[in-house]
């Protein structure tokens, strides 16, 4: 079995490709990985531990 070699993308093929996706992707180090989809709970539980996070770091 052979397994194909991906050469990095360069930020600008990155970008390029995100303008015509029908979802969103995570961009590390020359590769790309689809992102999983949010809903609400998921932005108020990460809401919520940002205000937590704020408020201990500013005493």
């Amino acid at each position: 079995m052979q397994v194909a070699m991906l050469r990095p993308l360069s930020v600008k093929e990155y970008l390029e490709g995100e303008e015509r996706a029908d979802i969103r992707h995570e961009y590390v180090a020359g590769q790309v990985y689809a992102m999983a989809g949010a809903n609400l709970r998921h932005n108020q539980i990460a809401g919520n531990l940002y205000g937590l996070l704020w408020q201990k770091t500013r005493g």
